[in-house]
Order: C-alpha cells, then structure tokens, then sequence
C-alpha cells in the first residue's frame, strides 16, 4: 500500500525555510541543482512518488512558492512523520526531547525493538525521527518486520537536534493544509 499526501495552496513565506530533515536513501538535496534543469518552469501540479526526506519537494516549493502536491510513499511510518509534524508538532517535539534525554546505547535498542503498529501515532513518528537520527549512518532499515540496523558507533550521539523547531515549524507550515490518502499499488 502506498501512502501520499496531498498539499494545496501554501504561502511562500510559509515555506521559505522548509528543508528535508531526513536522511535517506537517495535523498537529492546535495545533487537538486545538478538536477534542476530536468524539471519544468511552470506546473500546476506535482506528484512525487517515492517523497522520502521530500527534498525535491521542499526546493521546488523555496523556488515557485504554491503549487498543488501529492506526495507518495510506499513507507507508512514516513508518512505518519509527515502527518504528525503537520497534527501533533508540539507533541512530537516532546517526544523527540525525551527520546534525546534518554539517549543511550540500551536506550536505541529498545526503542528499535518496539513494534511500531503498538504505538501512539505520534509516539510512531517520534521513533522513526529518533532512529534515523541516531542509527548507524543516518538509514535506518526495516527488513520485512525487524529493524537491521546498529546504533552508530562513533560518538553515538544525535545527529542534530531532532527535536529542533527551527527545523520542524517550516515542514508542519508546508503539509499544514494537506490532505492525505492511502493508495494500492499493484
């Protein structure tokens, strides 16, 4: 099953500062301005498939202000994310500083293990930010029902601040008038 999110008519000053505050997997952020020939000037509407951390999606917004979106995902819990910033920031953000204060090697691995479909939604979308920003090389990965990766090693520290408002307020501002939908995708 697919999901998507459906976003309309948002200021620019909403959205100016809007980033991805994911990292994924073929995320292009780094590579959007190699990339930015390939898309069109003017457009009324913009599908994005496979959205991942939406780094497409937030510079085309920076670049032509509003334009109608839907937004796809086959992953639930990163469109849970999306929906939880745009519903529950204040909440979440609550949940991601005390995921932070208890940061800890035995910490991630518990909150790894958790089974995701027992949680709150917005205890979800707290899990899946803290573990893609503490596991190992920022990708995190679910191999059928069990997560695979180890916690970084290094410094075992955040990347960042998820929790950081700064970083949160300009996402909720681009999803806060959005419709979501669930797709089935053969």
């Amino acid at each position: 099953m697919a999901h998507a999110i459906h976003a309309t008519q948002l200021a620019i000053q909403d959205i100016v500062d809007a980033t991805p505050f994911l990292k994924w997997a073929g995320g292009k952020n780094q590579i959007f301005e190699q990339l930015r020939p390939f898309f069109p000037t003017k457009f009324e509407n913009y599908f994005e498939p496979f959205v991942g951390s939406a780094a497409v999606f937030f510079n085309l917004r920076r670049i032509h202000g509003q334009f109608s979106a839907t937004l796809m995902d086959r992953n639930a819990d990163l469109i849970n994310c999306y929906q939880m910033i745009r519903d529950e920031l204040q909440k979440l953000i609550l949940s991601l500083e005390s995921h932070k204060h208890k940061h800890s090697e035995k910490h991630y691995y518990r909150i790894r293990d958790v089974d995701p479909a027992k949680l709150l939604l917005v205890e979800r979308a707290a899990r899946f930010i803290y573990l893609n920003k503490t596991c190992y090389n920022g990708l995190y990965r679910v191999n059928k029902t069990i997560s695979s990766i180890s916690i970084r090693r290094i410094t075992q520290k955040i990347r960042g601040s998820p929790a950081t408002p700064s970083l949160l307020f300009p996402v909720q501002q681009d999803f806060k008038l959005t419709n979501t939908h669930n797709y089935e995708t053969s």
